[in-house]
């Protein structure tokens, strides 16, 4: 018979244990304060796990907004935000950049004159370097010299940075003009004419006319400005003996060189007009003029030819019948008319042609 009193000293020990179980475990979670925070809080910076982004480095606690930075100027873009433990690369923490387009463009950033907000204050060009400018009102690059400024970072318009026009009423007068023979300062440095001298000599010079023609030559100058009379402003005379031979007259026929370019009867006025005759059936084509002082070879004075290729074509001539061509030269083109004469007949063995009359029909050809 088995004993049974080893069984059940292990069963009331059991029973001990399991009474103090739920006691062990309720203690478990009966824990102060103090020691709760040092298990979840190790960096004592008051943000417990899981919220603290590192818990070992109480300077890195709670997550961060970071501002991108696409122009590297080290200001971030308030529109482009991200949350983060630290920065990503390419991000900042500040979001003070207006146009994270350009990397001159920033707060602290020198306002430029660009009629953009460079230094993101909210206003444009308000601390840009301004200049004096003066009205140009004649447009000649130089402004007025006793007119008042206009300041402003930019060039208004009509306006130019210098102000030592003499004479802002007259564009030939300023700084930038040459000086030449009229009596007035035409370059503003208080110098009239022959006075100044940065004069254009060519302006000054004359030379001497001795036909009166209005042009003179070289071999004769001189420089003033009030000439005599017997002075041109203009040289290129070929013939000062001539009134009639200057470089503004016309050529004519006559064998000279009337308007000195060194050519003879070039373009003349009084040339004839003649007319190229290729089939030289005495008639010319109107299509191909020629102006000359002589008749030049294959013309002639006439414009009746209506086909330069036909010789038996021309104003005036015979219609030949069933040559399909319009040989009297009639307005209305028309060919073959009924009144046609017979085609000139071939007699080369006696070496000449002959036809059947000027005036001969052979009846009704037309339809």
């Amino acid at each position: 018979m088995l004993s049974l009193r080893p069984h059940a000293a292990r069963a009331a020990a059991t029973l001990r244990n399991v009474t103090w179980l739920p006691l062990l475990l309720a203690g478990c979670f009966w824990i102060s304060e103090a020691d709760r925070d040092a298990r979840f809080d190790l960096d004592g910076d008051g943000v417990l796990r899981p919220d603290d982004c590192d818990d070992n480095d109480a300077e890195r606690s709670m997550l961060a907004n970071y501002y991108a930075d696409l122009d590297g100027d080290g200001f971030g873009d308030p529109f482009q935000q991200v949350e983060a433990c630290q920065p990503p690369q390419g991000h900042v923490a500040n979001a003070d950049d207006c146009d994270d387009d350009r990397p001159d463009a920033f707060p602290g950033a020198a306002e430029q004159c660009n009629s953009v907000d460079d230094d993101c204050d909210g206003l444009v060009d308000e601390d840009a370097a301004v200049v004096p400018y003066y009205p140009d009102v004649d447009e000649d690059g130089a402004g007025d010299a006793e007119a008042e400024p206009r300041y402003d970072c930019r060039r208004p318009a009509g306006f130019v940075s210098r102000n030592d026009d003499c004479d802002d009423r007259n564009p030939d007068v300023g700084p930038l003009a040459v000086e030449i023979c009229n009596e007035i300062d035409d370059d503003c440095d208080d110098k009239v004419d022959l006075d100044d001298p940065d004069l254009d000599e060519d302006d000054a010079t004359w030379y001497g006319d001795g036909d009166g023609d209005g042009f003179g030559t070289t071999a004769s100058t001189l420089v003033t400005c009030d000439p005599p009379s017997g002075w041109a402003p203009i040289a290129g005379d070929c013939a000062d003996n001539d009134p009639d031979v200057n470089p503004d007259a016309d050529e004519r026929c006559n064998g000279e060189d009337d308007d000195c370019d060194l050519l003879t009867d070039e373009d003349a006025v009084d040339a004839g007009r003649y007319y190229v005759d290729n089939d030289e059936d005495g008639y010319g084509d109107v299509n191909q003029p020629i102006d000359s002082c002589t008749q030049p070879p294959g013309t002639v004075t006439n414009a009746s030819d209506c086909d330069d290729t036909n010789p038996l074509g021309y104003n005036g001539a015979d219609e030949i019948c069933g040559n399909g061509l319009n040989d009297d030269c009639n307005e209305d083109a028309e060919v073959d008319e009924k009144d046609c004469v017979p085609p000139p007949v071939d007699t080369s063995s006696t070496g000449s042609t002959a036809t059947t009359g000027s005036t001969a029909s052979t009846g009704d050809t037309g339809p």
